[in-house]
């Protein structure tokens, strides 16, 4: 029996022939264990539930009406393997998208900067930042050429300044280890992270800016615990963070462990913010509309309330103070946190609307009581899961 859920949130692939049925939650494992085109593979519907007999028949019924389609966008960010045509290029689209703000940041100085990744789930995007930032320096060249007046020479040296690599890309962090903290058990994580990456020396200059392409910042811990004294210790002129998904504000309940805001650091930066701010009456107030929300059980995110109260710039910033260790708060590299927005998420993976982590529009009634039950826990100093 195989079932999927009215709204598609979780992903199911179906292939069936003659002599056999087969379901898994990607197209890629279907595609590749029995050799198959794409094509051959059917999305189950949302909302159908399948039978398969002892005599090898299946039969598909409608067991809930389909909802508006909300696949869950994480599971394309980071869960799902790169191995289908699909996920390949979205993964790429995500650095693509990137690419303007990046060179905006580096000032288009791509001469003095050095860009690299933390493996593995951010090769792709990684990838696609690079191409996409050589072909906007490139386009960028040609427009200065054509607006300048200067000498012919000049000219000439700048076309010849066009034809030479202009990104340096380098492959600077080795992870020890296949495992993944973010799903890492919880009594494991703190060991692994301190010891899971490694960086190669000699090629920073302190005259260079350093940005590291990273697939999302759920906990920040691996970064701050890990990496950062790492990437502090090869003297960039600074560090650039950049994730090619959106801040991770809101907690999950269908079928990934994020129920924690605390292990959330974008839900810690905001507090951090707000309490600078001396804003705790905020903090307050939305705890009690929250535990109204939950009596009402009414669809709303309580927690949407007290984002609204930063900027999005002013979140970020917090963010690269609460990964850089306290021992490197003084230096004079500074470190920049590069998210991506959610209308850049929305470009690069079109026809997945999933994205209540990053926005909190939830598709069910319960994932808005789990996100106020989560703020409650929270408040209330509660260790536990909101479900």
């Amino acid at each position: 029996m195989l079932c999927r859920d009215p709204a598609g949130i979780r992903p199911g692939y179906l292939y069936t022939s003659e002599e056999v049925i087969a379901a898994t939650s990607e197209k890629s494992a279907l595609v590749e264990v029995f050799d198959l085109n794409e094509s051959e593979v059917e999305e189950v519907t949302p909302g159908t539930i399948l039978f398969c007999s002892g005599d090898g028949k299946m039969q598909k019924t409608k067991f809930a009406a389909s909802q508006k389609p909300r696949s869950c966008l994480f599971e394309r960010i980071y869960f799902s393997q790169p191995k289908g045509s699909e996920i390949y290029l979205e993964r790429k689209a995500l650095g693509q998208v990137l690419a303007p703000k990046i060179y905006d940041a580096i000032d288009g100085d791509l001469e003095n900067t050095v860009f690299t990744y933390v493996p593995n789930t951010s090769l792709l995007s990684f990838q696609g930042l690079t191409e996409a930032l050589s072909t906007l320096a490139h386009q960028k060249s040609v427009a200065q050429c054509i607006d300048s007046s200067k000498k012919k020479k000049e000219l000439v040296q700048k076309l010849l300044q066009m034809s030479s690599p202009l990104v340096r890309q380098e492959h600077l962090i080795k992870k020890r280890s296949d495992k993944r903290t973010f799903i890492t058990a919880e009594n494991e994580r703190k060991e692994l992270i301190s010891k899971i990456y490694e960086v190669s020396h000699a090629v920073v200059k302190p005259t260079d800016t350093l940005v590291v392409v990273e697939d999302s910042i759920v906990r920040g811990n691996t970064l701050k615990v890990s990496l950062m004294e790492k990437l502090f210790a090869l003297k960039p002129k600074k560090i650039i963070i950049v994730s090619t998904s959106p801040p991770i504000c809101y907690p999950d309940c269908y079928g990934i462990d994020m129920s924690r805001l605390d292990h959330l650091i974008a839900f810690n930066a905001l507090i951090a913010l707000l309490e600078e701010r001396g804003q705790q009456e905020q903090i307050d107030r939305l705890y009690h509309a929250s535990l109204e929300q939950l009596k009402k059980k009414q669809s709303v995110n309580v927690l949407q309330q007290l984002y609204a109260l930063v900027t999005f710039e002013e979140l970020c910033q917090k963010i690269a103070q609460l990964i850089t260790p306290e021992s490197r708060s003084t230096t004079r590299c500074p470190v920049e946190v590069v998210y991506q927005t959610l209308e850049g998420l929305q470009e690069a993976i079109p026809g997945h609307t999933g994205d209540w982590y990053f926005g909190g529009h939830y598709p069910t009634p319960g994932g808005f009581e789990v996100v106020n039950q989560s703020f409650i826990n929270w408040k209330e100093g509660a260790q536990q899961r909101a479900y």
